[in-house]
């Protein structure tokens, strides 16, 4: 029977490939291979109506839906009909019995999705409060508070006044302000660009047969043009099928991609989950629904650009299980690897001086990570001992590597990359990094809110380097141009020095110039070393025109901080093209 079923499987993947520009959705290898057995046995085999359902879903949990391989349904006419899912290598025997005592066969695919389906809003409804109704202080569901929101848009309306009418107390302030942000990150960009990368150590690969189980979730949204590809990248995944599950997670009031998704997800190890609506519509609340239908020892997020090393699982795996005890998280290295454009250039250089150059650094220094959005293996039980992804948090792959660290565990790296595309355009770069720079304003707020636990928690060390972390993905991007339009105003008569002598002024200007062209020269220096070590030369003459890139920066982080008073939970898409070569 298992040769029979893999021959239907290759037939009908082999079918779907060539079947370009055919119906959305065709019969599943899984189906036909069930429906053959019944049809040789006796059986009945059934595709389950979309309107069956168990009948006492109330007593149903996720982990239930996930693994059972019977239930009793009632079908559409009032029926009540005992249906079993045996797996593959059962199938013959399970079919004859069906045959005998008149229940009809299906799937464990199909099963699963009717279940799921009956407890869907009670689990999403879980999934979506856990880490508030466990750990409300990790928690941004609450942040920032209204008493917060009300004094960042006063601040934001006084602002302009203030520095007309005040304009010298200010300026001293914003001086001691930008010169202690620039005098941090140079002093943690130039330690890390003189450490560099340490060495690479490739744990002993995993045999096949000790492998662990794997579970991969691919949040998508409004990306049914990029499905096909990514698809076929999830396909060249060296890992066996039987340990792999990849879920495709898609929204409830999408159906375009739900469709493509069904119609190019042939084999038996994917599936498509649609996620019950309801807010905040983000991608940790998908990621957290998701995971609440998943059995993999380790678990890992891709999105709808990416393209994974082929080993990067067997890789991550063999990280995990021979690392130390409390190694809880590798994270892969995210490169931008064919920019176009010069907006896409510079945001190849910033992605490869943070995962290049500071996330080795910060790993071998046992330091908190700041992860990336993708490419993050996590340990199952790690995952859940901290309570998973924060559904309010818009830059949830930051806040969770900063809570894994107050959980006393640690995140390193490993030496694998996936491949990702950058914005092409401005809009859209905007939109993206103004998400990003609120999120991680929020992941400061949230981690600040009881300092003295924290640092108990995390450790003072740790601690500092995540007030470091706030400093270079929020306070410097805020201050760079108020600072710089200070100078310039000073320097031009627009703003008196205080006390109006040219000492006061002299010292003013000389500790913004130096602190700034400090933190310009350190970023820039650990960008070129970066570079040259990792052999992307076609990338060097971009480093000159990073102070440029910045200023898009501070601006985006002004706009977040608007954002952050208008919608903190908003989460702004950022849609994605297929490469010319993936049609």
């Amino acid at each position: 029977m298992g040769d029979s079923i893999a021959a239907a499987n290759a037939s009908e993947v082999e079918h779907g490939r060539k079947a370009a520009g055919g119906p959305a959705r065709r019969s599943r290898p899984d189906d036909i291979a069930y429906r053959a057995a019944c049809q040789e046995a006796g059986a009945t085999f059934t595709r389950i109506p979309p309107a069956a359902a168990p009948g006492s879903p109330e007593k149903l949990t996720s982990r239930a839906a996930r693994r059972l391989k019977a239930s009793v349904l009632t079908l559409p006419g009032g029926s009540i009909r005992l249906v079993l899912a045996p797996r593959p290598h059962e199938l013959d025997a399970v079919a004859r019995l069906a045959r005998e005592h008149g229940a009809l066969v299906t799937t464990p695919r199909r099963l699963e999705e009717v279940l799921r389906r009956s407890i869907a809003d009670r689990v999403i409804r879980g999934a979506t409060g856990l880490l508030h109704r466990r750990e409300p202080s990790l928690s941004a569901r609450t942040c920032p508070s209204p008493t917060m929101r009300i004094l960042l848009a006063l601040i934001l309306l006084l602002l302009p006044a203030a520095l007309v009418g005040a304009g010298w107390i200010v300026f001293w302030a914003l001086s001691l302000a930008t010169t202690l942000a620039f005098l941090t990150l140079t002093l943690i960009r130039l330690q890390a660009a003189a450490k560099g990368r340490p060495p690479a150590e490739e744990p002993e690969p995993i045999p096949t047969g000790d492998l662990p189980t794997y579970t991969v979730l691919v949040p998508l949204r409004h990306e049914a043009a990029m499905v096909p590809g990514l698809v076929r990248r999830l396909e060249d995944l060296d890992y066996p099928p039987s340990l792999l599950e990849i879920r495709i997670l898609v929204e409830a009031d999408d159906p375009q991609t739900r469709d493509a998704a069904e119609a190019a997800c042939l084999r038996s190890d994917f599936q498509v989950i649609e996620v019950p609506p309801g807010s905040p519509r983000t991608k940790p609340r998908a990621l957290e629904y998701g995971l609440a239908f998943t059995t993999g020892e380790i678990v890992t997020v891709f999105d709808a650009e990416d393209r994974p090393a082929p080993d990067q699982l067997r890789k991550a795996a063999a990280a995990l299980v021979h690392g130390p005890p409390d190694l809880a998280c590798v994270q892969a290295r995210l490169d931008i690897d064919r920019p176009r454009t010069i907006l896409q250039r510079q945001f190849a250089i910033e992605y490869a001086a943070l995962f290049d150059g500071m996330l080795p650094w910060l790993a071998a220094e046992r330091l908190p990570l700041p992860l990336g959005g993708t490419s993050n293996h996590f340990k199952r039980e790690a995952l859940d001992y901290v309570f998973g992804w924060d559904p309010y948090n818009v830059t949830e792959d930051a806040d969770l590597g900063v809570r894994l660290c107050r959980y006393g565990l640690h995140t390193g790296v490993v030496c694998s990359a996936t491949g990702e595309d950058a914005p092409t355009r401005w809009p859209v770069w905007h939109r993206q990094r103004v998400r990003w720079l609120k999120g991680w304003m929020v992941t400061w707020l949230v981690h600040s809110r009881e300092p003295r636990t924290a640092i108990r928690e995390m450790g003072p060390r740790n601690w500092w380097m995540m007030q470091a972390y706030a400093v270079n993905a929020v306070f410097a991007p805020l201050l760079h141009p108020v600072g710089i339009a200070q100078l310039v105003a000073t320097l031009t008569g627009v703003v008196a020095p205080p006390g109006g002598g040219e000492f006061w002024l002299d010292v003013l200007c000389v500790t913004v110039l130096t602190s700034t062209l400090l933190g310009y020269a350190a970023a820039m220096t650990a960008a070129w070393r970066v570079l040259a070590r990792h052999g992307r030369r076609d990338l060097l003459a971009g480093v000159p025109v990073l102070p440029f890139y910045w200023l898009l920066v501070s601006f985006a982080a002004w706009c977040a901080v608007v954002d952050l008073v208008r919608r903190p939970h908003h989460w702004a898409k950022t849609p994605h093209e297929p490469a010319e070569n993936e049609n």
